[in-house]
């Protein structure tokens, strides 16, 4: 160290395709909730009342609880990546809830439109679980909000990819890196 508040080195940044594998692996891991979910909703309009919206939006908590937790979700964790301030400190609670902010305001959004189709439809046999999603395709809140929520993980993307720090928008908005767990550069 040639200064007590700067080190020599810092953690080398996560790259784009370690970042996209590891929101994969969440999205695998998640799995079985999201099928279960559906499942249930598909059963009983009453429990997909309650289950759906509530599995849309758990995948945000999932993500704020670990981030805040550990600075990583078990994907990151795998990969060996995670998220730090961009002055390289670690991440709490607060700063995991700006990062995750706009994917929580769509899935509230997508859920709450999910649950004034589920009440309209009533029971949907299991074997056309496709009425359902013909329903709440031909919603046009729901397709409005579909579509936004598509436009801003483009940006997202194009964001992370041409960032000279591979930040995406989430990241500029929550003032966060991602980098790789134990692999330091030197400074300079």
């Amino acid at each position: 160290m040639t200064d007590d508040s700067v080190p020599e080195t810092t953690p080398a940044l996560a790259g784009v395709w370690a970042r996209f594998a590891s929101l994969v692996l969440d999205g695998l891991l998640w799995m079985p909730v999201a099928l279960g979910v559906s499942y249930a909703a598909s059963r009983s309009p009453a429990w997909g009342i309650v289950l759906f919206p509530a599995g849309l939006v758990s995948f945000v908590v999932y993500q704020v609880g670990f981030h805040a937790r550990f600075g990583a979700t078990v994907g990151k964790m795998i990969l060996r990546i995670r998220v730090v301030r961009t002055d390289f400190s670690p991440i709490d609670l607060n700063v995991a809830l700006k990062r995750s902010f706009v994917d929580a305001v769509f899935r509230l959004g997508l859920a709450t439109v999910s649950v004034q189709v589920l009440r309209s439809l009533g029971p949907v046999p299991v074997d056309s679980l496709m009425e359902l999603v013909k329903a709440l395709q031909a919603n046009r809140t729901y397709a409005t909000l579909s579509n936004l929520e598509s436009v801003w993980t483009l940006s997202e993307i194009a964001t992370c990819l041409f960032h000279r720090q591979r930040r995406a928008l989430h990241d500029l908005i929550a003032g966060t890196l991602v980098v790789k767990s134990g692999q330091r550069t030197a400074n300079g």
